[in-house]
């Protein structure tokens, strides 16, 4: 999931290099720069994107407040647009772009897929089979016939005659469950999830299982967002679908803040409004190109 195009890796890379454009003299931002490029290539290529884009617009002097929004549209411009990344464009088998929509696979199940989604449907003779690339996607099955299995990153989900949602939101990914039962498996190991139960995994292996409302399951579908123990940046990530551009928030605390409440998807960027005010935080927009999110202060 450490590729230059993907959003949530161009998103932590240009906050970080905006903060350290404030104040370059901080090492606690220094030494969070220094981690970042020292995770791999992909960190390592994307940020010196960031710093040739900078370098292109003739800004040595760290710009007013009114202008930082110009220059990090041209910023997020040249890393994230040039860098889409072109594999789910070819691999994909449906994507989305701003709207939410149900689909048929070739099994015959239906599926429910969310704004700037996307998935390759695998089934073959023996297996009903399917990789989400990116997004959310929600699955009601009958796994009376033929395994149903969905494929998130290094995770896979078996469904056992069930109902439940996998998300990609930032470098995290999410099993929901909201009827039956689902078994997520990682290498060796398993996890038998319930309705009410959901699973996040992070790149670094870590997983953790929670308790969630089955009402907060999907909502998406609904064009409605309920934040069950949800950070402001996944919040915000989920309204992003649903909005042309990209949203970058700039502060790391705020973007890690936990929140909670619905709001409401059909007017998205209302929606995101609505979950800055909670939290005492600006927006300011480039439409169709960048939002920044910054703190109240």
């Amino acid at each position: 999931m450490s590729d230059p195009g993907d959003e949530g890796l161009v998103r932590e890379a240009t906050r970080l290099f905006l903060r350290l454009r404030e104040d370059p003299e901080n090492k606690r931002l220094i030494e969070e720069r220094d981690a970042f490029l020292a995770r791999g290539e992909a960190e390592r290529r994307a940020y010196d994107q960031l710093l040739r884009a900078w370098q292109l617009t003739g800004r040595k002097r760290r710009p007013r407040r009114s202008n930082l929004i110009l220059i990090l549209a041209m910023l997020v411009a040249s890393v994230y647009f040039v860098n889409e990344p072109l594999r789910i464009f070819w691999l994909a088998d449906f994507r989305t772009e701003l709207e939410r929509t149900q689909l048929r696979l070739a099994s015959g199940d239906s599926i429910d897929l969310d704004a700037r989604s996307a998935v390759i449907d695998g089934t073959d003779g023996d297996q009903r089979r399917v990789a989400l690339l990116q997004g959310a996607a929600f699955f009601d099955v009958d796994t009376k016939s033929r395994p149903f299995v969905v494929e998130i990153g290094a995770l896979s989900a078996h469904a056992i005659g069930t109902a439940f949602e996998t998300a990609r939101l930032q470098d995290a990914v999410f099993v929901a469950v909201s009827e039956g039962l689902v078994e997520v498996r990682l290498n060796s190991a398993s996890w038998h999830l319930t309705a009410g139960e959901r699973l996040r995994w992070t790149p670094d292996d870590h997983v953790t299982v929670e308790a969630v409302s089955i009402d907060s399951v999907a909502t998406w579908r609904n064009d409605r967002l309920i934040a069950d123990g949800m950070t402001f940046e996944q919040v915000a990530n989920v309204i992003d679908r649903r909005l042309p551009g990209r949203i970058v928030i700039y502060d790391g605390a705020l973007a890690g803040a936990l929140v909670s409440g619905g709001l409401d998807l059909d007017e998205p960027m209302q929606a995101l409004r609505t979950l800055a005010a909670a939290e005492e935080a600006r927006v300011i927009s480039a439409p169709g190109l960048v939002t920044l999110i910054l703190p109240g202060r």
